[in-house]
């Protein structure tokens, strides 16, 4: 009996052990942690290209797990993001060395162009790459000298527009086909295009045509960035040639009064362009009176004038302008008569036009002013020595005129008012 307990003590041991076991080997089974990763730029970034090709060397990423491994296998999302062009495939796989690669081709323009490389939940992502594109070796085009020049009509410019090429770095770019336009304003060019010297210059000269005004030449080479540039010129008019009458003729006016609008005559040069600041000579002549200013100088459009005071005769009275020009002397006819050209009536505040009655001259102008606070009146024509004159509508502020192109008397009332409220215009022949 006693060789029995030793045994049964062994195989209480044994079984705790075994259960122990099984408890811990059962504790085992659990899920090792997700794999995270990381996206890096590993190759291909900052390459310079023509426009519209392919990069000389592919893009290149580099994925890594979280113990720095190379992942092998994984996705990688590509797009060209900004600047045109594509990217060889939507999508590749990196290989044993972690690495994914996408060939890029540049967009058609110049400048800086980007691409992204993306990899769901990794870290890093998305990574852009920069690319720079550029047309016949070159980068940007930008103004230099010339611009804002001024001479006379048909005249070369003195100075050549000056346009500069570089590359992406500022360096000057020779051999770059360049073209130039006139966009506005007229006008021929030297050359119309140019190739640019070693210091990345590029020139024409404008000859400015026969009408005067703003001229516009651009410089251009399609995709470059600033392109295109745009110079600036004037053209100035000639030297005077000939004179017309502009305006103010064949006016009338009480005798001994000013006329209501000046007399001005048109200065240009042979080609038809306003000359300015030239002084042009201005005298009375039949009629007596005076002008207001007896050499007055032309302002920017050509125009030369001054006002005509009539004298104390009553029917045509002229001025003349002259100067050493085709077209010169200029003779302006004007009539001096006993009624004025121009009358008003007050319209109100009370029930009442002021004055009841006016006379004017043949082709004169009636002005009926609202006076301020009035109540609603209008001007109704009764009677007329031809058509009546549209009547005018029923207001409390504001003005109403009437031309008289008929000699006669004409009559009217209020139409709120009726006879209450009425007037009249005599016309004299």
């Amino acid at each position: 009996m006693r060789l029995h307990r030793p045994f049964a003590l062994l195989i209480g041991i044994a079984g705790a052990a075994a259960l122990a076991y099984a408890c811990s080997s059962k504790g085992s089974t659990n899920p090792p942690p997700p794999h995270t990763y990381t996206i890096t730029k590993f190759g291909g970034d900052s390459q310079v290209g023509a426009a519209g090709t392919a990069l000389g060397a592919v893009l290149v990423v580099y994925v890594k797990d979280e113990r720095d491994s190379s992942v092998a296998g994984a996705t990688v999302t590509w797009t060209a993001a900004t600047g045109g062009g594509n990217v060889a495939s939507a999508t590749s796989q990196t290989d044993l060395d972690g690495h994914a690669t996408i060939q890029r081709t540049l967009g058609p323009a110049a400048g800086f162009q980007t691409t992204t490389a993306s990899l769901s939940g990794a870290t890093g992502s998305p990574i852009t790459f920069t690319s720079i594109s550029q047309i016949q070796g070159a980068f940007t085009i930008a103004p230099g000298t010339g611009s804002g020049q001024s001479d006379t009509v048909l005249a070369q410019l003195s100075a050549p527009f000056q346009a500069t090429v570089t590359d992406h770095l500022g360096a000057p770019v020779a051999g770059v086909i360049v073209s130039f336009n006139v966009t506005a304003g007229g006008g021929s060019l030297s050359q119309a295009a140019d190739t640019s010297d070693v210091s990345g210059h590029v020139t024409t000269i404008l000859t400015l045509p026969s009408v005067a005004g703003a001229k516009t030449v651009q410089a251009s080479v399609t995709g470059l960035v600033g392109s295109p540039v745009s110079f600036a010129a004037t053209a100035t008019a000639g030297n005077p040639t000939q004179m017309a009458k502009s305006a103010g003729d064949s006016q009338r006016a009480i005798i001994s009064s000013a006329l209501p609008n000046p007399h001005a005559v048109l200065v240009e040069d042979a080609h038809g362009n306003a000359v300015g600041s030239f002084k042009v000579r201005w005298v009375a002549g039949t009629g007596g009176g005076s002008v207001s200013d007896t050499a007055p100088v032309t302002n920017s459009s050509g125009i030369a004038s001054t006002i005509r005071t009539l004298g104390s005769t009553l029917g045509t009275q002229t001025d003349t302008a002259s100067a050493a020009l085709s077209g010169s002397p200029i003779v302006f006819v004007s009539t001096g008569d006993s009624v004025p050209a121009l009358a008003g009536v007050t319209v109100g505040p009370g029930i009442s036009y002021a004055p009841t009655s006016v006379t004017i001259s043949n082709g004169g102008k009636v002005t009926w002013t609202w006076a301020s606070g009035s109540v609603a009146h209008s001007v109704q024509w009764l009677t007329a020595p031809g058509t009546k004159p549209t009547d005018s509508g029923v207001q409390s502020a504001g003005t109403y005129q009437v031309t008289f192109t008929m000699p006669g008397t004409y009559t009217y009332d209020c139409a709120v008012h009726g006879a209450a409220m009425s007037g009249t215009v005599i016309v004299r022949p």
